[in-house]
């Protein structure tokens, strides 16, 4: 899909970092959120994190009914089903893997983490952002539409949103966004080693030659973006199969029952519980995003705990654990 954006009148805007916030936790997405272009638009932060949330939470197909009454498709839509038409049983080597990925880099990545596992994904697969953002990766919200490059994400306050007029094509606008990017100050305090920010947890198996992996990850962190401190506490679910040692994220029926405890000294504890069973390959099961106005402030987000049940029902792999940091 070719999607077109604004021309930007760049003499009138100012550019500024981002992270957006959420401040409720309603069970309703605002009829109010748009697209225009293409492109996603909400009128608050608290209505963009309103529908984050309830569009994280959608089975795929409710989620896909939800995109096509908005007369929009996703970032993490498209995404998928790239990712989806790919057998990696046709390649003959990680060589082959990695070629292919290079040239379709816009929405497929290939990784190694910290401990020399590789991984082939679709590219913002941890992004709880990703299904709002349209092929560009962009979204608007009030007066300022949101770009997420592969490093960082910014945003472009529209002094006149009637001066948008269609552009023949994103690229020539993305130079301009980021030479124009004023500063990024971040003075937050150091995280002593006692306090745990993120954690993961990977339940894997061997069935014959195949190999499958259940992967949790959990993080809680403070972001001071130009002056403002935001707090933001995520928890995904991830299910691989690996071919060529590669781990490729593939979809499973799983059960989980989740306890998940974080907290921080602007907002205190929070313990969502959720409980479900669904085809998953990756989801975005808890997000919480909390804003904290005015000069930066450290407000010593951490993991307090967790109680996790998580079943691969189709392949056997559990994760059954309870701990406190």
């Amino acid at each position: 899909m070719k999607t077109k954006l604004t021309k930007l009148i760049l003499s009138i805007f100012v550019i500024t970092f981002a992270i957006t916030g959420c401040s409720k936790d309603e069970d309703i997405i605002s009829a109010s959120a748009s697209s225009q272009q293409d492109i996603l638009t909400f009128a608050t932060v608290d209505e963009f994190n309103e529908t984050l949330q309830k569009v994280n939470a959608m089975k795929p197909e409710e989620r896909i009914a939800w995109e096509k009454e908005h007369n929009f498709k996703s970032f993490g839509t498209i995404s998928n089903e790239i990712y989806d038409n790919v057998d990696p049983l046709l390649f003959k080597s990680v060589l082959d893997v990695k070629a292919f990925v290079e040239l379709n880099s816009a929405y497929i990545q290939f990784f190694e983490d910290s401990k020399g596992d590789s991984y082939c994904v679709p590219k913002e697969l941890e992004n709880a952002e990703r299904f709002l953002m349209n092929t560009d990766k962009m979204y608007i919200i009030g007066n300022a539409v949101y770009k997420k490059f592969d490093e960082e994400l910014i945003s472009a306050d529209i002094i006149f949103k009637e001066s948008l007029q269609s552009a023949e094509n994103i690229d020539d606008l993305i130079p301009a966004i980021k030479q124009s990017v004023l500063s990024k100050t971040n003075s937050m305090s150091k995280v002593t080693s006692a306090i745990v920010t993120s954690d993961e947890i990977n339940g894997d198996i061997t069935i014959g030659s195949d190999n499958y992996r259940l992967n949790i990850k959990m993080s809680s962190s403070n972001v001071d973006e130009n002056m403002t401190a935001y707090t933001v506490h995520q928890l995904n679910l991830v299910n691989y199969a690996r071919w060529l040692g590669i781990w490729w994220a593939r979809t499973y029926n799983t059960d989980y029952d989740i306890l998940f405890k974080a907290t921080d000294t602007g907002y205190g504890l929070i313990t969502p519980h959720i409980i479900d069973n669904r085809g998953i390959k990756s989801e975005t099961l808890i997000y919480f995003h909390g804003i904290l106005g005015g000069a930066p402030i450290f407000t010593n987000p951490h993991l307090v705990g967790y109680d996790i049940y998580a079943k691969n029902t189709e392949k056997g792999n559990l994760i059954d654990k309870a701990y406190t940091y």
